[in-house]
This record gives structure tokens, C-alpha cells and sequence, in this order.
């Protein structure tokens, strides 16, 4: 299943930016409500989760020095109530410790990243009680994803002009040794299935400090799907599309630009029968950020179900419009980052006091 924020779109989307806010005046509202089919259940606990498998195992982060800078953060899973702490890779503490837990397949393996003693950050693989460290020395790298055992993410090429983000391969590790799939200078992969079919980013802009302005950019989304060669997904009309997920049936969503100056935007849905095609809504142009996909076609994100609130939503499926999940008693905004194959959802929701806690909905029978 994901990793994403498939975590790394889903990073850069702060609670912040879903605040609910309360109008001064009716707005017209774009979902309606799931509150009759999903409940939402606080679970007490203050960690980032990232990825949810099947048998409800959830994995993520927490920090491990509150209050302190520089912050550091630990990778942990969470089942039933119980929160784990993954640990580091050997001799971190030397370099000062960091791991993040971004991805969970269905055997309840773990990617993820963390640094390592040569200072710089390392992909990893948790399994068998520990961290195995995926990296080289030298070379940064990072575990986005994780399917059937194998890690996808990327490794960093210092040889390639350009800022840190062009330096990046794609990266396929698989008992322990990478490989390099196709994808060229500033890709990644970002999601991939048990089936071991995988989706990626690639970033074809000279520059991605921003100097070229944030709309500026040229990001293509590509997949490969079973034995065929990678694919590029197309836009909706833009130059830019970020793909986040794909489920087990090789579908992909994500985001894609949908005028030439790259400033509008809409969700898209991906097969190779079909192509590419925006998701149901009436949300064109403007914020909405699907962030994964079930193998029965259920997709979450975030969306502005009116004109002033953003907030988590379900597509029941790709030809579906967007439903409103609800919060969680007391909280005041949400943000959902996976779905598993019986439909359970998991997120993070902002409470008053800057309290933030991992959530999770079940659709009810």
C-alpha cells in the first residue's frame, strides 16, 4: 500500500492548509455528508501516520524529543491500541537519530528512511523484529513504498547537475540490492502494489528551488504495470501531474494541472485501458488532493466541499462525487492519507491547543 504522503505530496500539505474556518454567511456546499456510512475514532495517540495494510497494521512516526531542537523523530506502527516504536539504524545516535516509517505490505514488512552513521539519510526495510539498512555510504536515499517485500523510493546521483531534487533515480530494492527502473534524473517512485506494479514522479524542470516559480514546474507522472515499459500518465491539460497511489488493480490517482500556465489544477484517476480523467466534483481548478486508492476503487483525499472549508473526503468510486467525512468529536480539521482493502481510513486530525492525534475511519456495515 502507499507510503506518501505516496507520502511525499501528502508531507507537503500541512493541517494548516485544511483548517476548517467557520463563514459569516451560507455557502453552497459541494459533498455531501458520509457521517451515515464512515465513523471516525480518535485514538489517542500523538503520531504522523503514513500507510495502513489490510490487517489493520498502521505505520508512521512520532517525535521523540517534544519540546526539543532540533526535532527527531522515531518510525513506530500501531495495531490495536498498542503503539510500537521501530527504532533506528545502527549507530544513528552518533549522527543524531531520525526515522520514518512510510510504507506497510500486506506480510507487515515496513519501509522507510532514516540516517545512518555516515550523516546521511538511508532507505530501509523493517522486518524480522529490526531495520535493515538499504543504503550505500555516502548516498542518500529514501523508502517511499513497499509491495510484496520490495522498497520503492529513490537514491540521489551527485553527479547529476542540478539542485538536490534533479539528482534523484528512481530506486527499486529488493532483498537487500537496488535497482535502477526507468524514470530518468529527478524521479522517484512514490506508490507500488503486492503485484509489484509501481507509479512515479519525474521532474523534467531545470530548476525546482522555486526560482522558477511554483506553477512553473514540469512534473510528469509514470507507471509500469506488469511486464509492460513504463507509461506516462499524461495530464489533464497542464504540464504538470502528480500521481500518489495505485492499488492493486494497477488504477493510479493523483493531482494534474489543468490549464497551460499550471496554475489550475483537478484529481485525476489513470488505467492503461482508459487513460487519464478527472474525478467527479465540482471542485475544478481549484484545491483537492486524492491521496490513495483501494483495490474496490474507494479513493480519499482532501477537498473544498465549500467555499471556505477543505477537508477529508471519500470517493466511493472513480465515477462517484466526492463524500464528506466526518471529524472527530472535538477536532477542527482532518486530513486522511490511506485506505486499506477493507476501508478502513487512516489520518490525522488538529485539535484546539495545536494537539494533534492519529484518526481512524471505519465504514460502518
Amino acid at each position: 500500500m502507499r507510503s506518501l504522503a505516496r507520502s511525499i505530496l501528502v508531507a507537503a500539505l500541512p493541517l494548516a492548509g485544511l483548517a476548517v474556518t467557520t463563514p459569516a454567511h451560507a455557502e453552497p456546499v459541494f459533498c455531501k455528508p458520509a457521517a451515515t456510512q464512515w465513523k471516525a475514532v480518535d485514538l489517542g495517540t500523538d503520531f504522523t501516520p503514513t500507510s495502513i495494510n489490510d490487517q489493520g497494521l498502521v505505520v508512521g512516526s512520532k517525535v521523540a524529543n517534544p519540546g526539543q531542537v532540533p526535532q527527531r523523530n522515531v518510525a513506530v506502527s500501531w495495531k490495536a491500541g498498542t503503539l510500537k516504536e521501530l527504532g533506528y539504524l545502527p549507530f544513528a545516535f552518533l549522527r543524531g537519530p531520525n526515522s520514518v516509517a512510510t510504507g506497510v505490505d500486506e506480510q507487515g514488512r515496513i519501509s522507510g528512511y532514516g540516517t545512518a552513521l555516515d550523516g546521511e539519510r538511508h532507505a530501509f526495510v523493517y522486518r524480522d523484529g529490526r531495520l535493515q539498512d538499504l543504503g550505500q555510504w555516502g548516498v542518500h536515499s529514501q523508502g517511499n513504498t513497499i509491495g510484496n517485500g520490495v522498497v520503492g523510493g529513490y537514491i540521489e546521483d551527485k553527479k547529476i547537475e542540478g539542485d538536490l531534487l534533479r539528482k534523484r533515480l528512481s530506486a527499486l530494492w529488493s532483498g537487500g540490492t537496488y535497482g535502477l527502473p526507468s524514470g530518468g534524473a529527478g524521479s522517484q517512485i512514490v506508490d507500488m502494489n503486492e503485484k509489484g506494479d509501481w507509479v512515479g514522479s519525474t521532474n523534467l524542470s531545470s530548476s525546482t528551488t522555486g526560482d522558477d516559480g511554483a506553477f512553473n514546474r514540469a512534473e510528469r507522472g509514470y507507471a509500469r504495470i506488469g511486464q509492460n515499459t513504463t507509461v506516462d500518465l499524461g495530464t489533464l491539460g497542464g504540464k504538470w501531474t502528480l500521481p500518489v497511489g495505485i492499488n492493486e488493480k494497477g488504477v493510479v490517482v493523483g493531482t494534474s494541472a489543468v490549464d497551460a500556465a499550471g496554475v489550475l489544477e483537478d484529481a485525476f484517476v489513470w488505467d492503461a485501458a482508459t487513460g487519464m480523467r478527472a474525478l467527479p466534483g465540482e471542485n475544478r481548478g481549484r484545491f483537492v488532493r486524492p491521496t490513495a486508492i483501494n483495490t474496490a476503487g474507494e479513493i480519499i483525499g482532501s477537498y473544498h466541499c465549500s467555499d471556505t472549508v477543505a477537508g477529508p473526503v471519500v470517493w466511493p468510486s472513480p465515477t462517484s462525487g466526492p463524500l464528506a467525512l466526518p471529524l472527530p468529536a472535538g477536532a477542527t480539521s482532518s486530513q486522511v492519507v490511506d485506505i486499506n482493502d477493507k476501508s478502513a481510513v487512516i489520518g490525522v486530525s488538529s485539535y484546539p491547543g495545536s494537539v494533534r492525534r492519529a484518526t481512524l475511519w471505519t465504514k460502518q456495515p
